[in-house]
């Protein structure tokens, strides 16, 4: 065999070697890399770039494109694995010049979209030096993967194609179900004539439940995922009952004020450039139980609502909440002498009160005339 054939034989199976080779991952970036031996022009060589698909160990989907060097880093990696490629007159990479730029150094940019910040021009270039074919497209032009224009109608001997992971949709997962009581409660004196014994007193008084009680309710999405590690951003929905728009909180933990209700909640989360499929979970806010309701859930109140100094709750032995004011506390001052008949302003409106006080003797307020003195104090009914 000739020397000539011999050397042609070697280009052959380095050729042939080098269009079998897999796809080689540069940590750099995340990304596969392949210089592929197939003769084209530029534009082909876009198309056939594109085309390609490689799946990896983990069964990740990765997208061909013409390689887009954005660092040194990244050059000389595809120097050391691509010799083939990286030489004079070498394989097609990424980089072309928008028509109508200026000559020979501008508008140059990568079929991907990223920015033309790196550079690895050879010696001179561009130079545009095509005659009369425009000099628009980049190969590989030294072992040191240098770059060179050349028009996109030329020839090279391949093209080297980056793999870029297919975007893959996160995941939502909106937490719950949730529940929640609204549990703003307390106690009020019931208005009206109130007798008071020397000493301390177990007076009637009324629990009180807000109509318009909140529950402070905490969202948590922080289940959700991004099988490609991409931040997320979260875009929650609460719908009432009745399908109408409550809330659209925003955040991975999100806190809002809801009154007690069913509401449905949704989760969407996005990472950017793929929304993920709505995850929904129930939430339902209950209102106060008032027979669940223990001494220590409350807090004593005087006639203007403020808390009363020393008022302690207790339950009988039927089971009732009753309230103990010490009279002193109640009305400073009030000397011991006084007539214990204290008369209360004021009537507590616009809330759904219950009677807690258990019916005493004659010297108890709650003698089944309403712990009134016969004036009209009380009735044994709820102060609303």
């Amino acid at each position: 065999m000739s020397r000539h054939l011999l050397a042609a034989a070697l280009t052959c199976c380095v050729l042939t070697a080098a269009a079998a080779a897999g796809p080689v991952r540069f940590e750099g970036t995340g990304n596969y890399y392949q210089a592929v031996y197939h003769r084209a022009r530029w534009y082909q060589a876009v198309g056939l770039a594109a085309s390609r698909r490689f799946t990896d160990d983990e069964g990740i989907e990765y997208i061909g494109r013409l390689v887009t060097i954005n660092s040194q880093a990244e050059s000389d990696f595809i120097a050391a694995q691509f010799p083939i490629a990286a030489r004079e007159g070498g394989y097609w990479i990424g980089g072309f010049q928008q028509a109508g730029s200026g000559e020979p150094g501008d508008g140059w940019c990568w079929v991907s979209g990223e920015p033309f910040d790196f550079t690895n021009w050879g010696p001179g270039e561009p130079n545009n030096n095509s005659g009369t074919a425009n000099e628009n497209c980049i190969h590989l032009n030294s072992a040191d993967a240098e770059w060179n224009d050349l028009p996109m109608v030329k020839y090279r001997s391949g093209y080297v194609v980056e793999y870029v992971a297919d975007n893959r949709p996160p995941v939502a997962d909106a937490g719950g179900p949730y529940a929640e009581t609204a549990d703003d409660v307390f106690v009020r004196v019931t208005p009206g004539v109130i007798n008071l014994r020397t000493g301390g007193s177990y007076i009637t008084a009324c629990i009180t439940v807000d109509p318009d009680a909140e529950a402070e309710v905490s969202l948590d999405g922080s289940g959700s995922s991004d099988p490609d590690g991409d931040d997320l951003t979260y875009a929650w929905t609460v719908l009432d009952g009745d399908g109408g728009l409550v809330a659209i909180p925003t955040g991975a933990n999100p806190t809002l004020s809801l009154g007690p209700g069913s509401y449905t909640v949704r989760l969407v989360v996005s990472d950017g450039q793929a929304d993920s499929e709505p995850d929904t979970t129930e939430l339902e806010v209950s209102a106060l139980d008032l027979a669940a309701i223990s001494p220590g859930d409350v807090t004593a109140c005087g006639p203007v609502g403020d808390p009363v100094p020393g008022a302690r709750c207790a339950l009988d032995e039927d089971g009732n909440l009753m309230v103990k004011f010490d009279r002193q506390a109640l009305i400073p001052g009030l000397e011991p002498d006084v007539a214990n008949v204290i008369t209360f302003g004021g009537a507590v409106t616009g809330q759904d009160t219950v009677d807690v006080m258990r019916p005493g003797n004659g010297d108890h307020p709650g003698n089944g005339n309403g712990g009134g003195n016969g004036n009209g104090g009380g009735n044994g009914k709820s102060a609303g």
